[in-house]
This record gives C-alpha cells, structure tokens and sequence, in this order.
C-alpha cells in the first residue's frame, strides 16, 4: 500500500500507464490462482497433507453405527491405541476413553486403564502390532472396520 501511495503522489504518470495497471492486474490473477492451488491442494482429497488423514483417522466418522452393531455402547470406555493425538479418534467416534497419548503402549499404563474401565482396544495402524507390550491384549479380536482393528479386553 505505501509503494502504492508513493507511486500515486510522487510518480503519478508511472501510476496512471497503461503498463503499470497491466502490471497490476497480472500480479493480482497470479495471487488469485496460487491462492485457489495452496486451498484446493490444502483441503482436497488428493493433496498429501491429507494422506494420513484419509487412511488412517477417516474411517473414525463413520464408525460409530458399527460400534454399536458389535454391542459397544457409548458409555463403554476404549483405548484407541495407534491415535497419539489426545482424543481425535474418540471424538470422532463419539466414544469415551484414552489414545496412546500418555500410555505409549506401555502394558502396564493399559492395565490400569483396564482397572479404570476400558473394555475395548481399537487399533487403526499397522506399525502398533510391533510394539511387544501389546501382544497380550490383542487375543480376542471382535471387529474390523476399514483399516481399525476392534479387541475385547
């Protein structure tokens, strides 16, 4: 805006050309079309900042009618076991709980989460099975939905 003013008050013949608005003009449709490219790329499908998201926490919307189908009621406590965030997956599975946020797959941390109420583990990413410490509590497999892995505790 100063360069603007300065240019209209000191340089009014550069202002008033025809090149200088031409100028004007195709810098302002660049920005308009780099600006629609970084949103359509930020919230489409197909940008990679969205990858994870729709592989691994999408399904979540959506999972709630099937949770209730294989007899998790609302009221059941889970822990959503691959969800680092501190409650993401819950919240979109409108389900009370914990994630791995503060439990890291510590068996020990989900055995007082056991004590304190959970009655199911959740599951939506392939690199948690690695982790030994969880290898007692994913025995009684009761569902699969998309890419989440549902165990009775």
């Amino acid at each position: 805006m100063s360069f603007l003013l300065l240019l209209r008050n000191k340089f009014k013949v550069v202002y008033t050309s025809v090149f200088f608005r031409i100028i004007v003009i195709v810098f302002l449709i660049h920005n308009v079309d780099f600006a629609r490219r970084r949103i359509e790329g930020r919230y489409s499908h197909k940008g990679w900042q969205n990858k994870n998201y729709i592989d691994s926490i999408q399904p979540f919307e959506e999972i709630t009618p099937y949770l209730r189908s294989i007899g998790i009621k609302k009221s059941d406590r889970v822990i959503s076991l691959s969800d680092n965030s501190i409650n993401i997956s819950l919240y979109l599975m409108n389900q009370k709980g914990w994630t791995n946020y503060g439990i890291s797959a510590d068996s020990i941390i989900i055995k007082e989460k056991i004590n304190l109420g959970a009655k199911y583990l959740l599951i939506y990413n392939k690199e948690t099975y690695e982790e030994r410490s969880i290898q007692p509590f994913i025995e009684n497999k009761i569902g699969e939905f998309k890419n989440i892995d549902i165990y009775a505790l």
